[in-house]
């Protein structure tokens, strides 16, 4: 995958990510976004939004959703997750171990069989940014739809110091 130019994905550092991160997204239900156990911090779901408005809508596989879109979408939603990381370790970056679980939902069609493609949108922007720290394992499950017709969901397992 080539490396996305849009002023949120293109960054290398974790200091070039606080730049831009983004305030973490509106919930849309009655849930916490983050639940931290011990030294495990589990995430809720997160969509491709930005501004508070969901991005990447559709199937993939349908009329004019590729398979770089999905990737796109895959990147902003773990841009959505890392700010509530961000907002609720205070910044401190440093105690962050290891992401140990990426599970990423793509509403597709039937036909369609680019699931692991699509999330290694937000596995590889992981890894570019956290390095070591970054890889996981995934579960990359193709679903008929998503919440607000979302193209793709995912939720994450962090392991702290």
């Amino acid at each position: 995958m080539s490396r996305l130019k849009t002023p949120y994905y293109d960054v290398e550092t974790i200091d070039a990510l606080m730049q831009i991160l983004p305030a973490p997204p509106t919930n849309i239900g009655n849930y916490y976004p983050l639940v931290q156990v011990d030294n495990m911090i589990y995430s809720s779901g997160f969509l491709p939004v930005e501004n508070n408005i969901v991005k990447y809508t559709g199937s993939l596989g349908s009329w004019g959703t590729t398979v770089e879109k999905g990737q796109e979408a895959s990147e902003l939603c773990i841009l959505n997750c890392l700010s509530s990381i961000c907002r609720h370790l205070s910044g401190d970056w440093q105690c962050i171990e290891r992401v140990v679980k990426l599970t990423g939902y793509v509403n597709s069609l039937n036909s369609f069989f680019h699931q692991p493609e699509v999330l290694n949108g937000a596995s590889d922007f992981l890894i570019r940014i956290l390095g070591e720290k970054g890889r996981h394992a995934r579960s990359a499950v193709g679903v008929a739809s998503l919440p607000c017709n979302a193209s793709v969901e995912i939720d994450l397992v962090v392991k702290l110091k």
